[in-house]
């Protein structure tokens, strides 16, 4: 069996959308090392910063596939 995680990082609340909702969670996180959400951490390098803020506002709008 093969399994293959599709992961959508920059869907930080997990209801399948980029949008404003994932932006605020990933700003009230920023500074946080390690965050409070570690969804909130997009990149992976354990701690929430501009440029995981860029990255959620960069998909804004994409849906899950």
């Amino acid at each position: 069996v093969l399994t293959i995680d599709c992961a959508f990082l920059w869907d930080v609340n997990e209801d399948g959308a980029v949008s404003g909702g994932d932006i605020a969670l990933v700003v009230m996180a920023f500074g946080q090392a390690p965050p409070a959400n570690p969804n909130a951490d997009i990149n992976g390098d354990g701690s929430v910063s501009g440029g995981d803020i860029a990255a959620v506002v960069q998909h804004f709008g994409q849906m899950a596939p």
